[in-house]
């Protein structure tokens, strides 16, 4: 487990990828999965594409750790700023406070 970190959910057959934080990944990895595999995650264009290519085609990977946990909002708004609206970009809001986030 790692805490305080950037993680992306990345397709590894397109290099397409979702980007998030959290301060445990055990538990947040497991909330994505859970949702994509009920077919009822937020982000549509991931979910799509969890259909299309199967779980295996994803690979969830820590892409920074943060010092501390007061950062990751910061962080994240940082990747987020970069990378949405990317065609290579699943995610679609652009704050780290969306309100569908999940609490880790």
């Amino acid at each position: 487990m790692s805490s305080n970190v950037i993680y992306k959910i990345r397709n590894v057959v397109n290099g397409k990828f979702y980007v998030g934080s959290a301060v445990d990944t055990r538990t947040r990895f497991r909330q994505h999965r859970k949702l994509l595999r009920k077919g009822t995650h937020h982000c549509k264009h991931l979910q799509a594409a969890w259909n299309k290519y199967g779980e295996d085609a994803f690979k969830f990977e820590v892409v920074e750790h943060v010092g501390c946990r007061e950062q990751l909002e910061s962080r994240e708004e940082l990747w987020l700023t970069e990378h949405v609206g990317k065609p290579y970009c699943y995610n679609t809001g652009r704050s780290a406070r969306a309100p569908w986030r999940g609490s880790a």
